[in-house]
């Protein structure tokens, strides 16, 4: 199989005092006999201020996402607390994918503490991505 991983950018900063983060990438998979791309929104959560226990995610509009949880580890141990990271991925169609490159797609992920948060891909890093996939699969051929 053939695999892809975008750069990762930032998509939701609490800043000081928290340090709370999440950082994005799209990661891609084609499979070698069907030839079928699958993609996964890439998400980890970096929060000075707890355990947030993300388990879902829903597309702007209400649908459910299709949501992995990937690990769960503690970091960065200071006398002031310890950075909690989690890391998941979201199920991304290439149909979807491909519908958003001009405008961008948003996903609100949740976790069981209640938090929640808006995680939006702007459509220049979603152009920029599959550009480099689709010329990557030309040269394949």
């Amino acid at each position: 199989d053939s695999q892809y991983t975008g750069p990762p950018i930032t998509v939701a900063d609490s800043g000081y005092p928290n340090f709370d983060s999440v950082l994005a990438r799209l990661r891609s998979w084609r499979d070698r006999s069907s030839g079928v791309l699958q993609h996964q929104l890439y998400l980890q959560s970096l929060a000075n201020s707890g355990w947030r226990f993300f388990d879902r995610a829903t597309y702007i509009g209400g649908q459910p996402a299709e949501f992995t949880s990937i690990s769960k580890e503690v970091s960065m141990c200071t006398s002031s607390g310890c950075m909690h990271n989690e890391t998941f991925g979201v199920t991304i169609s290439d149909e979807f994918l491909r519908s958003s490159a001009a405008t961008g797609f948003s996903i609100q992920i949740a976790g069981q503490t209640g938090y929640s948060e808006v995680v939006t891909i702007p459509p220049n890093y979603i152009q920029g991505y599959l550009q480099a996939i689709d010329s990557n699969a030309a040269s394949s051929h």
